[in-house]
């Protein structure tokens, strides 16, 4: 098939590759820059999503630590193994068998994953690795397996091999409409008509279809992950919980710095 893609986040990178490796011909679209909006503000982290065990959502995880595996093992150079530390104190809101429970099966879910299991340690283990942290009340924790990867540089080299397989791919080419035909029509007025249209615009995806006319029973519920760069190394990547919260946040190392967050509130796109 003829095919048009609306973004040029790692989402849509993904499928243009995916699409020009079953053949099909893939025309992609990114009004700006690639990998330049949400997709290069994650946490540069490649995890199964350990805290989505609380909600039951196993399937989920098992797939995300099956992809996790697989970028690394696939592009070393930018994806790696990352072990973080996940300390545990008296006043912790999840008690020590929680978390060992939950590593458990974040490992068991992982299968005959190429990265080590979790691992108790004790609390002088930890502050050995990180003397910066608190002391007080510590009882001990965990330390498990994930990956880092530059998420910037990773969506680029998607795009490569996408462009490898024959798909097109549009810088600063903006989508001002679509259409339920297959129409796509850009900015300076071109149109193309396609066999199938995906809408892969992350948080703009609603407004365009709302720029062409489009009603969809679904609404977009945004939320906004915001991080912080500090200019001082991170000696050891770490899961905390914020104090007398249930939330949890990393601090990791990242280009000689150490990158802090995620918050998650809910966002609208125009504050």
């Amino acid at each position: 098939m003829d095919i048009g893609i609306v973004g040029g986040g790692i989402n849509g990178l993904c499928c243009a590759w995916e699409l020009a490796k079953q053949g099909h011909q893939v025309q992609l679209y990114e009004r700006d820059r690639l990998m330049n909006a949400t997709s290069r503000a994650s946490s540069k982290l490649l995890h199964g999503g350990l805290r989505y065990l609380e909600n039951r959502e196993f399937r989920l995880v098992c797939e995300a630590l099956r992809e996790r595996d697989t970028w690394i093992r696939r592009v070393p150079e930018l994806a790696r193994p990352l072990r973080l530390v996940m300390p545990i104190y008296k006043a912790s809101r999840r008690p020590s068998w929680m978390i060992s429970a939950g590593l458990f099966v974040y490992d068991h879910l992982a299968g005959k994953s190429i990265l080590p299991k979790a691992q108790r340690l004790s609390a002088e283990e930890i502050l050995r690795r990180d003397p910066s942290l608190d002391s007080r009340g510590l009882v001990g924790g965990l330390e498990f397996s994930d990956g880092r990867m530059d998420d910037y540089a990773l969506g680029q080299w998607v795009a490569e091999q996408a462009r490898r397989l024959g798909a097109a791919v549009a810088e600063n080419s903006e989508v001002e409409t679509i259409a339920g035909d297959g129409c796509i029509t850009t900015a300076d007025g071109e149109t193309r008509r396609y066999d199938r249209v995906l809408n892969i615009a992350g948080p703009w995806a609603h407004r365009l279809l709302d720029k062409s006319g489009i009603r969809i029973p679904y609404q977009l519920d945004l939320v906004r992950g915001s991080h912080l760069v500090l200019a001082q190394p991170c000696s050891q990547a770490c899961l905390l919980e914020v104090p007398d919260e249930r939330r949890i946040f990393f601090v990791l190392p990242w280009k000689g710095r150490t990158l802090l967050g995620t918050t998650e509130v809910r966002q609208t796109l125009d504050g």
